[in-house]
């Protein structure tokens, strides 16, 4: 099937690439596991029994609330209010909890005897931290089993997607990944096990976990402070390298949304990716607990000025980055179709490529198209000002 595509594409480039010659002439440059939701409940730790919501959990000491928040059993980890502490040993069901932190860290341990249902876990530790802060539900693996344990932190609640690996089912291709023989023109993976951005994050089972975690491919994710609009200073507080899934959720390398040190002010949130246009969120006044940022919603990307064209490209019911920023400079010019261009001509087959947009394996006209719209436009990110 991809040899007939081959051959259809190769009839194509031949009537396209004049137009495409000409105008480069003309410019100069210039895994994480899901907790399920619930209704609100109350977990009371009482001298002899635990119960949830008037059923009988277990036995220990002291009265825990719990506010557990509906969330329509999507992936990711919420907030967890805490009021009072707790001693002992105690078996409890957890769900997954939207709240506020009164300053309490427990430990949660998945239960491995009896009882192991679903979401058992067994409380294991309380410690005094500071009050008034936001924390969220974490979890790390300690030999064979799952540690769960509140932390502070700013979990980022990642939503974000790409034009080219876009596919007719409103989901994104990891073909990439896949090397998908039908769709594609990888002869194996290529996913980079380290980040192409230069972070240094490793993630050595890239390529081996696609049906259990699949990866379409790896993101940039930076936290701002604007200094000054006048003079386009900007402070970059943190960043991190984060593996893009194909429903449009970020997640860090331990299949969990990646958790950012909590920033005081407000702050931004950029998304960079090797060869789309990079973006950055409104303003985030609370950068602590559970942060929620989806840039599928219109809106949530800025640009320096209404005159500018959308930071963001519809594609049926999803806001994607723009692909075509080969050079990953804010901008889209000579230079980027310059590059493109080069490999074009080159015919390379089946390699991870910054000019591959559509990451199928094979650079081609339907490439092409997406380049030159931005080209043509001189299509521009907001982060072009501060780079």
């Amino acid at each position: 099937m991809k040899k007939i595509e081959h051959m259809k594409r190769y009839m194509k480039r031949s009537f396209l690439l004049l137009p495409a010659l000409l105008l480069a002439c003309a410019l100069t440059a210039s895994a994480e596991e899901v907790l399920p939701g619930t209704n609100y409940g109350k977990i009371a730790i009482g001298a002899n029994e635990v119960t949830m919501n008037g059923s009988y959990i277990g036995a220990t000491g002291a009265e825990l609330y719990l506010p557990v928040t509906a969330n329509n059993n999507t992936t990711g980890h919420g907030l967890l209010a805490i009021a009072g502490t707790a001693t002992g040993s105690t078996k409890i069901v957890l769900n997954n909890f939207s709240a506020t932190w009164d300053g309490t860290s427990i430990d949660l341990v998945e239960a491995t005897a009896a009882g192991s249902a679903v979401n058992a876990f067994t409380m294991d530790a309380t410690t005094a931290a500071t009050s008034g802060k936001k924390a969220v539900l974490r979890s790390r693996v300690d030999g064979e089993k799952r540690t769960w344990f509140i932390t502070t932190g700013a979990e980022l609640d990642l939503t974000v997607f790409l034009q080219g690996a876009m596919n007719s089912e409103g989901a994104m291709n990891n073909y990439i990944q896949t090397a998908d023989e039908n769709y594609s023109y990888f002869d194996s993976p290529q996913l980079p096990e380290t980040d192409p951005y230069g972070v240094g994050v490793n993630y050595p089972g890239i390529n081996s976990n696609a049906e259990t975690f699949p990866v379409v491919d790896w993101l940039k994710v930076e936290i701002w402070r604007i200094d000054d609009w006048n003079t386009n200073q900007r402070t970059v507080l943190e960043q991190k390298a984060l593996l893009l899934q194909p429903d449009g959720t970020a997640l860090d390398i331990d299949g969990q949304r990646a958790l950012f040190n909590v920033q005081e002010g407000e702050v931004r949130i950029v998304v960079k990716h090797r060869n789309h246009l990079g973006i950055m969120s409104k303003a985030v006044s609370d950068f602590s607990g559970k942060v929620p940022c989806n840039f599928d919603t219109e809106g949530q990307a800025v640009r320096m000025s209404e005159t500018e064209v959308a930071p963001m490209v519809k594609l049926g019911n999803h806001w994607c980055m723009w692909a075509g920023d080969v050079n990953s400079d804010g901008y889209f010019d000579a230079s980027d179709y310059g590059l493109f261009l080069a490999d074009y001509l080159s015919w390379r087959t089946g390699e991870y490529m910054n000019t591959d947009f559509n990451m199928d394996g094979y650079i081609d006209t339907l490439d092409d198209a997406m380049i030159l719209s931005g080209v043509i436009n001189r299509f521009n990110s907001i982060l072009y000002y501060f780079e």
